[in-house]
């Protein structure tokens, strides 16, 4: 089973761990690595490097393209067989969350995931809930 680990500034990556384990309960290899203020993109990638010491395969899921834990995530992808995802959101963690328990792997996750993203973010103003009335 691969490793998912959530990255991102700020508790927001313990945040999207909480909420996915309210949902769907406590999941193995399923850790966050939060970037402080007071982390250095070195001492980031030593917290990052603890947390996936022991995983072969990791899917990594930023909160943003080009922020320092997607930056530094870049080092893990040159040392060990992942692959990293950012701009996630809720619905992303819990859609790569439910392909692992169905027993799909990340490329088939990743893919998943791709495709949802489309979906994912809408707009929904007054003139629409009024058209459901």
């Amino acid at each position: 089973m691969y490793s998912i680990v959530l990255i991102g500034h700020g508790d927001i990556s313990k945040g999207f761990q909480s909420a996915v384990e309210m949902i769907v309960g406590e999941q193995e290899k399923f850790e966050c690595v939060i970037l402080t203020p007071d982390d250095t993109p070195e001492s980031y990638l030593e917290k990052l490097r603890n947390v996936t010491k022991q995983s072969e395969e990791i899917l990594l899921l930023a909160d943003i393209k080009g922020g320092t834990p997607a930056n530094v995530a870049s080092y893990i992808l040159l040392e060990k067989d992942s692959i990293l995802i950012a701009g996630i959101n809720l619905p992303l963690v819990l859609e790569v969350i439910m392909s692992r328990i169905t027993g799909n792997s990340k490329e088939l996750a990743v893919e998943k995931v791709m495709r949802l993203a489309q979906q994912s973010v809408v707009t929904i103003t007054r003139d629409d809930l009024k058209r459901k009335e």
